[in-house]
Order: C-alpha cells, then structure tokens, then sequence
C-alpha cells in the first residue's frame, strides 16, 4: 500500500479514535460500578425476580457490553505508536531508533506523568503518606483507610489509584517496543496465532503488562504492515458476525481451561463490534467529537476510582433509592451513579479546560513544548 493512501486512512481512523476515546473511559466506569448495588438475594419469591432482573441488567452493562474495553484501549494504544514512522515503498514499517525516541518522549507525557500525578493526587485524597507502594505493589489501600471526607475506602492492590495499572503497564509495553517489533516484522501471521494463544493460557493479569501485551501486538501488527484499523475492522465485522453466532452455542456453556482458549474470540468479537460501531456513527454524525471531550477520557479513567467519585455519587444516589426500593428504582440508580459520577469529573475538566493543569491530568503534551511541523 502506498504511503500516500496510509496517511489519508490514518487521518480517518484518528477520527474515530478520538470519538471512542471518552465512551471507552466511561464503558469503565461502568464496568466499576457493578457493585453499587445489593448483591443479596431476597428470600421473597416475587422480589427474588426482580433482583434477578436487576443482576441481568448490570451483568449486560457492567461486563457483557463493556468487557473489551481494556483490550480495545491496546489495540489502540499499539496502534498508534507505530503511526508516523518511515515506511519503504510498499508501506512496511521500517524501524528507527530516532522515532523509537520521539515517541517515548510522547509518552512520557502522556502516560507516565499522568501516572506519577494521579497517583499523587490519590495520595492526597487517602492521607496517605508517600511510598513506591502507591507505585507498584503492595495492598496499600489496606483495611479501613479512609479519605480527606472520612469515606471508609475498601482493600485494593497498588497502584494507589487503582486503574492506572493500565498505564503504568501500557508504558512498559511502550518501553519494551525494539523487541515487538521484530517480533511482528519476521513473524507475521504466525505472531498473531502465537498472542491468541498466550492470551487463551490466562497468564496472571498483575503480571507487569503481560494481560496487555497480547491486544498491544494485535494494533501494533497492523500499524506496522500499514493496515488501517477501522477498515479491517469493518470488513471482518460482518462475517465474524456470523462465526460468533453460530459458535455461540458451543462457546457459551463452556468451563475451565476451554473457556480460557473461547474468551480471546469472545473477546475479538466485541473488539471488532466497538470499532465497526465506532466507524458507522463517525461516519454518519454531522459533527466532529470536541477536543475537550476527547481529553476528558483520562480524568474519568483515573478519577472515578482513585479520587473516590464514584464512590460519593454512590453514597448520594442510594440515600435517594435505598436498597428497599423496587427493582426498577434499583435499576435507576444502577444508572444514575455511573452517570452522575462521569458528569462531575466531565463538568469540572470542562472548567480547568485548556489550562495547564488539564492538559497535564489529561496526558497531553503542553502546546509550549510541542516543536512545530
């Protein structure tokens, strides 16, 4: 594929990108709140159905609709860091360490200083004093802590601001690209054979970015061979489509080590369900995603849990519907404290937009430091 037709496809599918960036943080946060609501069954035969009605409806938004998000994030991520290198004339990915280095520096701005910030800003938030815990390991929330408003805060793993796991992994991944690449330029399609099997062996997640890498390659195969994501994704939505439906009854009821080698179709099939309905609505809606909202997707992924937001418009929304409120109340305020938590930190990003401070918490390189052309 010839250079020229590369960068007009890039231009597209960096629309697209930009558009999923903001509903993919909030498809987490969403993910998060699984748990705002009573997981008691009733004992009441008539209420033991619309609690069941209520698991279904959070099962489908907290981990059905909303399970790829972290994978898409990769796919994303491996993408584009492998946008904007030279190419040879049939538009393969030639290696350069220069690049390699511009865009490290990239990152550092975008995911490791928002990292050590948000973080810190946590730290603050918990009282807590300043440690590598709130770094890396540890189980540093503990039990009991509380929170500057005195909010008792459950037991979670480090990083202190517990989502951010994802980043500090994704540039670790960044870091480790001199070995991805070859890996991808020699193996082909053999290398994507050889990450679905990794992914189908269930290495353990808080293993330092190996639940990432897989997803990262998969964006980054198709950078480097000038393959134009949301393109491939339509074009291997439709038949893939039918593939999932017709091994949807073998796949579904499957246990143990067979559904660890289903769960990377399952999950490849929501991949491609998120870019190709991306890539409908950015086609056809008649306005440009605002930059702002764009930016915004960071503070909603770092701030929902790790400032305790979500948390507080949860203690908010169950003193309006109680846990002995009917089920649609229930359902409501299944959604409203999702919806309510992203609507603060949105409102007040939209404050502090464009200064300094919101372009650092949104992992944006500040306009002063960027070298024009």
């Amino acid at each position: 594929m010839q250079p020229e037709k590369i960068q007009k496809m890039q231009q597209r599918t960096s629309d697209i990108i930009r558009f999923m960036r903001l509903p993919l943080a909030i498809a987490i946060v969403f993910q998060h709140s699984y748990g705002l609501i009573s997981s008691a069954r009733p004992a009441d035969a008539d209420a033991l159905l619309s609690w069941q009605m209520l698991d279904w409806m959070r099962g489908i938004f907290s981990w059905v609709m909303t399970g790829a998000t972290i994978p898409v994030f990769a796919i994303i991520a491996g993408y584009l860091f492998f946008q904007q290198w030279e190419r040879d004339e049939n538009g393969l990915l030639l290696w350069s360490w220069r690049t390699y280095a511009r865009k490290i520096r990239s990152r550092l701005f975008s995911l490791l200083l928002p990292y050590v910030i948000w973080n810190l800003l946590a730290a603050w938030y918990m009282h807590s004093d300043w440690t590598w815990d709130i770094l890396w390991g540890i189980n540093s929330w503990g039990h009991g802590n509380t929170n500057i408003f005195g909010q008792t805060l459950w037991p979670t793993y480090a990083p202190l601001n517990a989502p951010l796991w994802f980043i500090r992994d994704l540039f670790i991944i960044c870091l480790a690209a001199p070995l991805v690449y070859p890996i991808i330029r020699y193996g082909r399609w053999f290398t994507l054979a050889g990450i679905l099997l990794v992914y189908a062996l269930q290495f353990p997640a808080w293993t330092p970015s190996i639940y990432l890498m897989p997803w990262f390659i998969v964006g980054a195969w198709l950078a480097v061979f000038g393959k134009d994501l949301s393109t491939v994704a339509v074009k291997l939505w439709t038949p893939w489509l039918w593939i999932g439906i017709c091994l949807s009854p073998i796949l579904l009821p499957l246990e143990g080590v067979w559904l660890g080698i289903a769960k990377p179709l399952i999950m490849f099939h929501l991949c491609l369900f998120y870019f190709w309905s991306a890539t409908w609505i950015v086609e056809h809606k008649p306005w440009k995603t605002p930059e702002m909202l764009s930016r915004a997707s960071v503070p909603v992924y770092a701030g929902h849990m790790g400032l305790g937001v979500l948390n507080t418009a949860a203690g908010w929304v169950s003193g309006w519907i109680p846990d002995t409120s009917c089920a649609w109340l229930l359902v409501c305020r299944y959604f409203l404290a999702p919806t309510l938590c992203i609507v603060l930190i949105v409102a007040v990003f939209a404050i502090l937009y464009p200064s300094i401070l919101a372009t650092i918490l949104s992992g944006t390189k500040p306009s002063f430091l960027q070298k024009k052309g």
